[in-house]
């Protein structure tokens, strides 16, 4: 989903608009195998 919000408040005194994209997006691994996790650090 892609937003787009626009801002008429923030730079007022300037007489300018802020417009703001904001966009959602779900990942996932396709291959779970391709990924390691460590399990212990000394540090």
């Amino acid at each position: 989903m892609f937003e787009i919000l626009v801002d008429p408040y923030t730079d007022f005194a300037k007489g300018t608009t802020g417009v703001r994209g904001l966009q959602s997006i779900d990942i996932a691994g396709r291959h779970a195998e391709s990924f390691a996790a460590m399990q212990e650090a000394i540090a």
